[in-house]
């Protein structure tokens, strides 16, 4: 390895000498550290165990660390690399197997959370308590964010060393009553942590942890000769506390830092420690690196106009650094909102990858926040461009699939019983995959068992939920819904003995289990492999099923007497997110993430996003609830200001270009309410795009194929289209092959829907659907969909009107009452509305058969629901009448809808279901239709319409011979093996509301 002159420097420190190391971004600070350490432990005197660097992240140590194993060739006795808060809770677990006790617990973020949100809500139910401002009441103090502040001011008070009587002081000092509250709470939270350990070593958080290693370091004896940190800039005064007491035993310290990159003053890390500490430590000699060995000239001068406005923060020198030659680029490109800013980096990332060559994994997208590197990770999977998020969290909390697994094993574990929701939940989650249409299936399945039983059914939910709890419920029930039903309950139940067994398997041993047996890992990994739009979401689910598995195990390695029943109890009580550790591929992926998660990377190319004013930089005070910045300043007799405040939005964006060797883009969106950055003034603008089309395999395969059949396209072109799919069909692309294209693949069949020989089965009500489109039809009958509840609720009402005195509202209304649990609705204000509509339903029906009753017409119950066939040579006509009324020998039949459209008063004259119920009444095939009776003609009944009634006047002979032809003529063509669309007058009428018109697009189906 080649060092420059500034970096043999370093190496030439002395044995016993401390120093400071400043080196703008890319001046090789982090290959100076590789060198140093193999240049020590290669020394005559020294060993592995000598030296320790620290890192800045967890993620910067594992880097760090894999380089000096490769570098040094001599056994360790430990990592050269950790975190500050690494190698103290080492210190710890050293000082606990000193006494013989237990470690202490290492709390994460979560877990303290969960411990503050019990105590603020004990203090709430007990009337307790610290006392809290008044604007900081108890609706404040429940909040997720409340606790998120309350932990930063702790996590200052604790790096600041400020116990619970020096915190009242400056609360009193400054007028800061809720930094008196959050001392009480302080020690009200260590009593606890006091309390959380049998073996009295406790329980131990990460901003108390820097402070009792620091006093283990101070009260021992020198444990290394050189400490090494990288990183620097990103120490908090915890970890410098820590560093100073080593140096105080005699460890030489060398840190390197730029403080124009510093990315976690949010957490407490403080950019003027690097240039301050070794007046701290007390000694002088300082290094600055003289070369820029990342950047070129273009890069270098935009970063050099960017830093020169941030304040120095003790350093500053170190900016004269030249660049070492090369190209490089930087651009800013303005976007007119969110939607294109996504498109314009897809755009960019895809043109770089595949005009330009470079890796996905050599290209990084920085935001300034969390939320919106999520909204472009999963902007950015929609457009094909391979994804990862830095950080831990994302891929569990919130996924529906991790949450169908929690969901599972709280099951399993006795900590809910399984209820309709959960069995709802369960089978339609995608580890099981029934549908809407395969629940409604094994829903109407199990209520018919419960009716043939002569059990009185509950809601269809509730028979779900018996059926995966008792396999004798579905004895009976046949096809595949049933099928995946008793596997699903079946596993349930194997893993609940297992949980319930005298050794009962772990959290993640029953996760496991449960997530085996669902069986579609092997359809997961293929689709995550295979690419196209579903790889994205096969991807999501694999990831948060690792990462949910790999909490549980360090759940199970943290807590081991913790049961698997409290494990959920955790999880679901958690409101941070769950931080992962499971290794992820990020070779093919275009990492997403902020600031603070890419310290130490490098990439070829970087986009910077939403660099815009109010969100880039965002200079609203830190903690401004509490004040947790400004404690850790009035600590050590200082203020933060605004300036202080946009000199570190102003770091994090120079810490994001500086990533880039290459390319960097600065996206920002340009509207009328929002502006880019003002910093952007000092970058020159991108040119104007010339092909702003978008360039997925998706939309190259559509334009492709829209060129193949447009006529007017030349040969030519269409020639170069075909051969350009072939060659995408020939790679897997998804669409590309002629095989996969709606309407050019076989039928699968020709044969009639009715065999020969066979009649046909006509029902009164699909005769004008029929005839309205026949493709309509046929899509209804044979892949139904929509929602079945307003079908429910007329079955419910003519239930009602069939079983009580329809004269009655009160007992109508109890009697749909009775079943409405039945009904399954997705909010109780939906359910409210519709048992408002059906009690006015209900007062008309009752208000319709008093006035008929008072006329002399008699309406019998043993008439209603009167089920008829008619055979008409091979046809059958079939259905079911609602109610028959008769005065004296005339016959007048009613047919009862309970939806919302009524036909107009000439629709009502030729209504075919009417008509249909005309003719079975006169050719004798109603049983309780005398022949000698006169017919008064047929009667539709909308109770939901002002005007209600419409009447169909009685057939003659020959209209009743017409229909039954026109009854043959339908069933034969119902019967038959093509349909015919009506385009204009149904398919494609915005008023048709049919599913129809999907299969008529010329779009779709040429």
């Amino acid at each position: 390895m080649t060092l420059d002159a500034s970096q043999r420097a370093v190496l030439d420190v002395p044995d016993d000498a401390s120093a400071i190391v400043l080196g703008v971004a890319g001046a090789g600070k982090t290959t100076t550290v590789v060198e140093l350490v193999a240049e020590r432990i290669a020394r005559p005197g020294w060993s592995g165990g000598d030296v320790l660097v620290l890192a800045g992240s967890r993620a910067a140590a594992t880097r760090l660390r894999d380089r000096l194993a490769a570098r040094v060739d001599v056994v360790t006795p430990g990592p050269l690399a950790r975190t500050a808060a690494s190698f103290a809770y080492a210190l710890l677990g050293e000082q606990a197997l000193a006494l013989g006790v237990d470690r202490p617990q290492l709390l994460s973020g979560a877990e303290q959370d969960g411990m503050l949100a019990d105590l603020l809500e004990g203090h709430v139910d007990l009337g307790s308590g610290p006392e809290w401002p008044e604007h900081l009441g108890p609706g404040v103090r429940e909040q997720q964010g409340f606790r998120t502040e309350l932990r930063d001011v702790l996590a200052r008070a604790s790096e600041q060393g400020l116990d619970r009587a020096a915190l009242e002081a400056l609360a009193r000092e400054h007028d800061r009553p809720e930094w008196a509250a959050a001392g009480a709470m302080q020690h009200e939270l260590d009593q606890v942590l006091a309390l959380a350990h049998r073996d009295g070593v406790g329980a131990v958080d990460a901003a108390s942890l820097l402070a009792r290693a620091a006093e283990i370091v101070a009260a021992g004896e020198r444990r290394l000769r050189l400490l090494v940190v990288d990183d620097a800039q990103e120490l908090t005064e915890g970890a410098t506390r820590l560093v100073a007491a080593l140096h105080a035993t005699g460890t030489a310290v060398i840190a390197f830092g730029d403080p124009d990159t510093a990315t976690d003053m949010f957490r407490g890390a403080d950019p003027s420690i690097v240039g301050s500490l070794g007046a701290r430590l007390g000694f002088t000699r300082r290094i600055d690196l003289a070369i820029d060995h990342r950047h070129g000239a273009a890069l270098r001068t935009a970063i050099g106009d960017l830093s020169a406005r941030i304040g120095t923060a003790l350093g500053g020198t170190h900016r004269a650094a030249e660049p070492a030659g090369g190209e490089g680029s930087i651009a800013v490109h303005r976007v007119d909102g969110a939607v294109e800013q996504a498109r314009r980096i897809a755009r960019i990332l895809r043109r770089r990858h595949l005009v330009d060559g470079v890796p996905w994994g050599e290209m990084a997208v920085v935001t300034r926040s969390g939320r919106l590197a999520a909204e472009l990770e999963r902007s950015l999977a929609d457009l094909e461009v391979p994804t990862l998020r830095e950080g831990g969290g994302s891929a569990v909390r919130g996924s529906s699939v991790a949450d169908d697994l929690v969901a599972m094993l709280a099951i399993v574990t006795g900590v809910e019983p399984i209820g309709s929701e959960h069995a709802r939940r369960i089978l339609s989650s995608p580890l099981v995959g029934l549908d809407a249409v395969g629940l409604r299936r094994l829903r109407r399945a199990v209520r018919h068992r419960a009716i043939a039983e002569e059990r009185l059914p509950g809601s269809g939910d509730e028979l779900l939920a018996e059926a995966l709890a008792d396999d004798a419920a579905l004895d009976g029930v046949g096809g595949p819904e049933a099928r995946i039903a008793r596997a699903v309950g079946s596993r349930l139940r194997y893993a609940a003995e297992l949980a319930g067994s005298d050794d009962p398997d772990t959290a993640v041993e029953l996760l496991w289990r449960l997530w085996d047996g669902a069986g579609v890992a092997d359809a997961w990994r293929e689709a995550a492999l295979g690419g196209g739009s579903d790889a994205a979401w096969a991807h999501r689910r694999l990831d948060s099923v690792v990462a949910l598995l790999d909490h549980a195990a360090r759940h199970a390695e943290r807590h081991a007497d913790v049961r698997a029943d409290e494990f959920v109890r955790s999880w679901r009580s958690a409101a941070l997110e769950l931080d992962s550790l499971a290794g992820r591929q990020v070779a093919a992926s275009v990492r997403i993430g902020t600031p603070s998660q890419l310290v130490s990377v490098e990439l070829d190319t970087v986009v910077v996003a939403g660099v815009q004013e109010g969100a880039w930089p965002n200079l609203r005070p830190r903690g401004s609830l509490l004040g947790a910045q400004l404690l850790g300043a009035h600590a050590i007799g200082g203020v933060t200001t605004v300036t202080d405040v946009a000199d570190d939005e102003l770091r994090m964006l120079v810490h994001a270009v500086s990533r880039a060797r290459s390319v960097v883009h600065v996206v920002a969106i340009e509207t009328e309410e929002e502006r880019p950055a003002r910093w952007l003034a000092v970058l020159p603008d991108a040119p104007p795009e010339v092909d702003a089309r978008g360039r997925t395999l998706r939309e190259l395969v559509g334009t492709l194929r829209r060129l193949l059949v447009d006529d007017q396209a030349s040969s030519a072109i269409r020639a170069d289209a075909a051969a350009a799919l072939a060659r995408l069909a020939d790679e897997g692309v998804p669409g590309a092959d002629p095989a996969q294209w709606a309407g050019l693949a076989d039928a699968t069949t020709d044969a009639p829907l009715v065999d020969e020989g066979e009649p046909m089965r006509v029902s009164p009500s699909a005769l004008e659907g029929f005839e309205s489109c026949a493709v309509d039809w046929a899509v209804s009958r044979l892949a139904p969909t929509g929602s079945a509840t307003p079908q429910a609720i007329g079955t419910i009402v003519h239930a009602a009107v069939e079983h009580t005195d329809a004269a009655d509202p009160v007992a109508l209304l109890a009697a749909v009452e009775a079943r409405w649990a039945e009904l399954a609705f997705r909010s109780p204000w939906e359910s409210a509305r519709e048992r408002a509509i059906v009690e006015q339903i209900v007062v008309a029906i009752a208000d319709y058969v008093r006035t008929e009753r008072d006329l002399g017409w008699r309406i019998d119950v043993g008439d209603h629901e009167r089920r008829f066939e008619l055979a008409i040579g091979d046809v059958v006509l079939s259905g079911s009448i609602d109610w028959i009324e008769r005065r004296g020998d005339e016959v007048r039949i009613v047919d009862l809808k309970t939806g919302r459209a009524k036909p107009s008063g000439p629709a009502i004259a030729e209504h075919a279901q009417l008509r249909a119920y005309q003719l079975a009444a006169d050719r004798g095939a109603i049983a309780t239709v005398a022949p000698e009776t006169t017919s008064a003609g047929a009667r539709l009944l909308y109770p939901r319409d002002p005007k209600p009634i419409g009447d169909q006047a009685a057939l003659g002979a020959e209209e009743l011979a017409e229909f039954e032809a026109r009854v043959v003529d339908v069933a034969a063509r119902m019967a038959a093996a093509t349909f015919t669309a009506v385009p204009l007058e149904h398919c494609l009428n915005e008023f048709a509301h049919g599913q129809c018109e999907i299969h008529v697009r010329r779009q779709v189906t040429e």
